[in-house]
């Protein structure tokens, strides 16, 4: 199989290239095999990024029990915190571009087959996806995973923002100067990215709807065993992908990028996710018409996207729906007309029978479908879901196989087949929907 890498290491040509690689302490036989680049931006003075040489370390151990020549190569970053509130500040953003650049500079210039990106905090998330999407060779993502949550002397969750409530504090004469130093020595109590939906654990988040990071890679600690674990499947994914072609472009897509904000919204991400999402996009292709109308709400918003963001985050559907938790869990009765409602398009609305039940097995809802010109959106979530015609003709595609249901038509289906829906006729249609 012809290797990217053989621009660096095959034929009498590139003798003197084999022997600079040698020099490293490359083998023959390591050189035989992909080449990986595992980029870290491992430094000592973001915390987020204090412990990342251990990650780079376990990314290594899963390239090489999957067949692949790990190479570590490093990047800068900024933390915000610390630059913030001075000249500092400046570089924040301007980091991500460099970020990006210097990725791209080591990749190209030494012809890797594949790499696993090490990023934790701030700008370098977003920095490394752009440089993924500009390289397009296959590509994975692990961060160094979210630090504990500090705990107040009431014992009461405590984190940066604690600090900047406190130095407040102390100017408005509420908290002694004392307390606000103990808070300093306890607030970020390990290494990891800052606990609370700051920029760095939102974008790790949205690195994982996107299809860039494992499952886990936005919420797993930083202290935890279960964060080599994940680093060490990085690596072997990032193998695995390599040896099916799949690349960047192949993940982050349109439709990709429309769950990222979904994602985005429902669990409050930080406000610069919207600087750092569109330039992604951007380097991925996707017109810009086309994230516009993404990120406007104009492209549909499935249930079934908002149901799999909550099962994965374990938070109840109706808190990204509604923007509260259920209560009931003896009976939860809906008046005829009364459910909580929400309307993600002109065309389409949901009613839930259901929102203030909590720990149920199923969602029930109203559907409402206007009728529109627009071609079919097409969804898919585990489990299976039921529908029931109350007015209407409906259009159903489950699979490819297209039915027409009408009043008093029910259909139960497995929902992680593509399925979509219009309504025909020029007719509003209403239907029960129940998802399992």
């Amino acid at each position: 199989m012809e290797l990217r890498s053989d621009a660096i290491k095959r034929g009498l040509a590139r003798a003197p290239h084999r022997s600079l690689l040698k020099a490293d302490g490359l083998t023959d036989e390591e050189l035989d095999r992909p080449l990986v680049a595992v980029v870290s931006a491992q430094n000592e003075v973001i915390p987020g990024h204090l412990h990342l040489q251990q990650i780079a370390d376990a990314v290594k151990a899963g390239v090489r029990m999957a067949g692949g020549t790990p190479l570590q190569v490093n990047t800068i970053g900024v933390c915000d915190g610390i630059a913030m509130n001075h000249e500092g500040m400046h570089y924040s953003l301007t980091s991500r571009e460099v970020i990006a650049d210097s990725v791209e500079c080591a990749v190209q210039g030494h012809q890797f087959d594949a790499m696993v990106l090490i990023p934790s905090c701030d700008k370098i998330v977003p920095g490394m996806l752009i440089a993924a999407a500009r390289l397009d060779i296959p590509t994975m993502l692990v961060s160094g995973g979210p630090m504990l949550a500090g705990r107040g002397r009431n014992g009461s969750q405590t984190d940066l923002n604690s600090l900047f409530d406190a130095v407040g504090q102390v100017t408005a004469g509420t908290m002694t100067e004392e307390e606000c130093h103990w808070l300093e020595g306890t607030a970020c109590p390990t290494c990891g990215s800052c606990s609370g939906m700051y920029t760095a654990n939102s974008m790790n988040c949205l690195t994982e709807v996107l299809g860039m990071g494992l499952k886990g890679n936005g919420t797993i600690p930083a202290v935890y065993s279960e964060r080599i674990k994940l680093a060490k499947q990085a690596g072997m994914a990032v193998m695995d992908m390599y040896r099916k072609n799949i690349r960047p472009r192949d993940i982050m897509t349109a439709d990709a990028f429309e769950n990222a904000l979904t994602a985005d919204m429902a669990l409050g991400c930080s406000t610069n996710s919207m600087l750092h999402l569109p330039a992604i996009a951007n380097e991925c292709g996707i017109d810009k018409d086309e994230y516009e109308r993404a990120e406007s709400g104009e492209h549909d918003i499935s249930v079934s996207m908002l149901q799999q963001i909550a099962r994965h985050y374990n938070i109840a559907l109706d808190a990204l729906m509604f923007g509260e938790e259920p209560k009931m869990s003896t009976y939860f009765l809906t008046r005829a007309g009364k459910g909580i409602s929400v309307e993600r398009t002109k065309a389409y609305k949901y009613q839930s029978l259901a929102a203030g039940f909590k720990d149920r097995k199923a969602d029930p809802f109203i559907v409402t479908v206007e009728p529109n010109d627009r071609p079919m959106h097409y969804n898919t979530h585990a489990g299976q879901e039921f529908n029931l015609v109350i007015e209407g003709t409906l259009l159903l595609s489950i699979g490819g196989k297209e039915l027409t249901l009408t009043p008093g038509d029910s259909i139960y289906f497995n929902s992680s087949l593509p399925h979509g829906m219009k309504a025909l006729d020029g007719k509003t249609v209403r239907f029960l929907a129940i998802i399992l």
